[in-house]
Order: structure tokens, then sequence, then C-alpha cells
């Protein structure tokens, strides 16, 4: 069965995108911060010479962060293709179009 979407349920899957994305972007910079954090403290054990596993399991901690980061980053590309795709679908019930979604 087919569903007219209204200006008003439009509107609110755009503002619900938008604060997807905010989240998204927020969880990225922390992200970032931690990556940042975890390599200044390989740089700081490294620099006294600390047992290699002690190091390791810093390195993998940061790859673990790494990957994160790259899973954040995904989500957000999605979120920003659906957001784009929701922006549009407002201009045109702006416009007086009408959207039809099977």
């Amino acid at each position: 069965m087919a569903h007219r979407v209204t200006f008003e349920e439009a509107l609110r899957e755009h503002e619900n995108q938008a604060r997807r994305l905010g989240a998204a972007v927020l969880l990225l910079e922390q992200n970032h911060r931690e990556l940042r954090n975890k390599e200044a403290e390989l740089r700081n054990w490294s620099h006294l010479k600390r047992h290699e596993f002690f190091l390791q399991s810093i390195r993998r901690e940061r790859k673990m962060i790494l990957s994160d980061g790259l899973k954040l980053q995904g989500e957000k590309g999605l979120l920003e293709v659906e957001l784009e795709k929701v922006r549009r679908d407002v201009e045109l019930l702006l416009k007086r179009g009408k959207i039809v979604r099977l």
C-alpha cells in the first residue's frame, strides 16, 4: 500500500537525521581525541624503554580505536547521504510536490 509523505513527516525525518549526524560527528571527534591520547601514551612509554609486551597492549588499543574511527566515518558518510535525501524531500514538499513511498 502506498503512503503519501506529509511535509511534517519529512521535516521530522530531516531533524532526526540531523541529530544522528551530529551525534556521529561528536563520537568521531571523541575517537580522534582518544587516538591522539593513545599515540602520546605510546610515545611516552616507548621513550622510557618499557617492556615490549606492555607496548604491544597499547598498540592493540590504538588499532581498536583506529578501527572504531573508520566505522564512525562510514556511519557519518551514510548519515550525510540520508540527510541529503531527506533535505531534498523537504524541499520538494515545500514546492508543493508530492512524495509517495511504496
